[in-house]
């Protein structure tokens, strides 16, 4: 008599099997979204809440970035982005963030979004993040030759907040996030 698994048991141990290519292809797609895509979302929402007007103490590469991206911006024909202290203050918070776990990642950017709409008020908002360049223009080029960056650069936003953090080796982690306030 040679030994056979029953009917039943030899089904379920299939579904077993199969849940588990299914569960791993699952957690592979959700990694591949997370780690190749730009975050935008797109909110009804506006209070009216005045905008920040720039102040002095963003860093010199925070204002080339922010110039580099203009200046493209312009040859395009869109207008420039206005920096607004509040959204600076969301994507300082978020780079920081980043540093502390050593990666770069679009976390809780549903959070930061919200709390945007509110304050200072606006209808969409998107998130470009960045790891490891020297420089502005090396940054916003980079930004620039990826379809999903550049998408969020010539989006229809006219606030933005950019912050550019270099962790204990200097290496800099960037954030930028864009929004528009009707």
């Amino acid at each position: 008599m040679g030994s056979s698994i029953p009917p039943m048991r030899d089904k379920l141990w299939q579904m077993k099997t199969n849940f588990k290519h299914m569960k791993n292809f699952i957690y592979i797609l959700f990694l591949l979204l997370v780690l190749t895509r730009c975050d935008t979302i797109d909110l009804v929402e506006d209070e009216n809440l005045p905008v920040a007007t720039p102040v002095d103490f963003y860093s010199t590469m925070e204002m080339e970035i922010l110039q580099e991206i203009n200046l493209y911006r312009n040859n395009k024909g869109l207008p420039s982005f206005e920096m607004n202290k509040i959204i600076y203050n969301e994507a300082l918070k978020h780079t920081e963030y980043m540093i502390e776990k050593g990666i770069i990642s679009h976390d809780n950017f549903t959070d930061r979004a919200s709390r945007l709409m509110k304050n200072p008020g606006g209808s969409s908002a998107a998130e470009n993040v960045a790891y490891g360049y020297i420089d502005a223009k090396a940054v916003v080029s980079g930004w620039i030759n990826s379809d999903g960056h550049r998408n969020n650069i010539e989006g229809n936003y006219n606030l933005t907040g950019i912050a550019a953090v270099s962790d204990k080796n200097g290496s800099y982690y960037f954030t930028q996030i864009f929004l528009y306030k009707p």
